[in-house]
């Protein structure tokens, strides 16, 4: 009898640079501008109100999959989240 072993990956907990806070306020704009609600934004998605508050503030780095689902849902055009990640300072 075999038995298989578990390895489990390890993560590194990275926090959010100044990029991931530019997107972020990308989203809060954009959101305002729509009159969304976090909650309701956040279920556009399928995120809690919360977690999108904290991207939006830089509080939590976002991944480029809910990234482009956020643009999508608030008409925002990917080339513009690019430039604010490529942004200096």
């Amino acid at each position: 009898m075999s038995i298989a072993v578990c390895r489990a990956t390890i993560h590194t907990v990275r926090k959010p640079t100044r990029s991931h806070c530019r997107v972020g306020s990308i989203f809060k704009k954009r959101r305002i501008a729509l009159h969304y609600t976090l909650t309701d934004a956040a279920r556009i998605v399928g995120i809690s109100g919360e977690q999108l508050r904290k991207f939006e503030v830089g509080e939590n780095r976002i991944d480029f999959v809910r990234a482009v689902k956020l643009a999508r849902a608030f008409d925002i055009e990917i080339e513009d989240l690019a430039k604010a990640v490529l942004e200096n300072g």
